[in-house]
């Protein structure tokens, strides 16, 4: 298999931010804000179902999802993005008689009749955190940075749901987009999709699903993989895991924000199991499902047990003649992004946006 493991090497700036020599241990990190899951994968494993379970899940999916909205309130403060887009919410109507929230972010400067290109994003969390609010400043700076419209989409999460919601939720979202954005100033003809971990992996499934029906012509035109979740861990190919020196899931087992221990957990609940279902596994699909694919951008993170999935989804896709434009930030966690003061914050950013302009150049021959 292709050895990636030269990109697990806890960089410096994780070693200087964390204060840690040991960078690539997961023990020790939660007393400096990291989540602690530890243990919950055992009983989401055994009794995922358990009242006491599910409302200590509850709870703790509560309490994160309001630290992250304050942090990302204060942060769409401070960078004065609050004011130069508009915001407003909508209710998407899923398959299932439900709805979804959804937060569209425009420029303020472009007036009322302008149409603006549209990027869809889908939030990370391992399908058991995020909101809306929590997205504010990601999809408030690409809105401001690209002049866009930027749909953010707060899918349905574990545990009060389970396989396949979420995936039908993104493609029902999807779905409105395609159908009602020019009603809300959008270009249905210049969509494209992106998202990240978890989030990265339903845009992927959108991408790949939306190709399937249409060949090299379908609605999106670009696809933005942010440290993506593209294989369910139990289910991944063989050389993914044959060697425990190289491969991503045993280098970075004891990886810090994303340990083993907690894709256990999100798998659990997810509840997926079988195999040949490729919503969770879109790099294992059929080779014809691949051509005409649109351009792909996928930022990924060196020591993350998700590393190897997206490289190697990109090494796929580039053989298949797609488009693809590839990001490694070395010896950087999962999730990363968050902490502000990495020097390879405002990189990942930057790569980004970056992705999305180019999904809206003109291809050349």
């Amino acid at each position: 298999m292709a050895d990636f493991s030269a990109y697990g090497v806890p960089s410096p700036e994780w070693d200087e931010l964390t204060g840690v020599t040991d960078g690539a241990s997961v023990k020790g990190f939660a007393a400096q804000g990291f989540l602690d899951l530890t243990g919950l994968d055992e009983i989401a494993e055994t009794t995922p179902d358990d009242p006491a379970f599910v409302s200590r899940l509850e709870e703790l999916q509560r309490k994160t999802d309001a630290s992250r909205e304050i942090e990302s309130a204060q942060w769409w403060k401070d960078t004065g993005l609050k004011e130069k887009v508009s915001v407003e919410d909508v209710e998407i109507a899923t398959r299932d008689g439900k709805s979804v929230p959804a937060r569209l972010y425009r420029p303020k400067a472009g007036g009322p009749d302008k149409k603006y290109p549209v990027y869809m994003f889908f939030h990370g969390g391992g399908f058991l955190f995020g909101s809306l609010t929590g997205e504010d400043v990601t999809c408030s700076t690409i809105a401001n940075a690209l002049q866009i419209l930027v749909v953010n989409v707060c899918y349905r999460h574990t545990p009060q749901v389970r396989y396949p919601t979420p995936f039908h939720d993104a493609w029902d979202s999807f779905e409105w987009v395609s159908k009602n954005i020019d009603d809300f100033g959008g270009d249905s003809q210049l969509i494209t999709v992106g998202g990240i971990s978890a989030g990265g992996g339903l845009a992927a499934y959108l991408t790949l699903e939306e190709n399937k029906r249409a060949p090299g012509a379908g609605r999106i035109k670009g696809q933005m993989l942010g440290a993506p979740w593209l294989l369910a861990p139990k289910l991944a190919p063989v050389n993914l895991l044959a060697s425990k020196e190289v491969s991503a899931y045993h280098q970075c087992r004891d990886a810090p924000v994303l340990p083993a221990s907690s894709m256990a957990l999100f798998q659990a609940l997810l509840r997926q199991e079988n195999p040949t279902d490729n919503y969770i596994q879109v790099s294992k699909d059929e080779e014809w499902a691949f051509k005409g694919m649109p351009k792909t951008a996928i930022l990924v993170a060196g020591m993350d047990p998700l590393r190897d999935e997206a490289l190697l989804y990109g090494q796929e896709l580039e053989k298949r003649g797609v488009s693809t434009s590839i990001s490694i930030f070395p010896g950087l966690p999962h999730g990363f992004r968050r902490f502000k003061s990495l020097p390879s914050t405002p990189k990942w950013d930057k790569a980004h946006i970056d992705a999305i302009a180019w999904f809206f150049e003109p291809t050349t021959a």
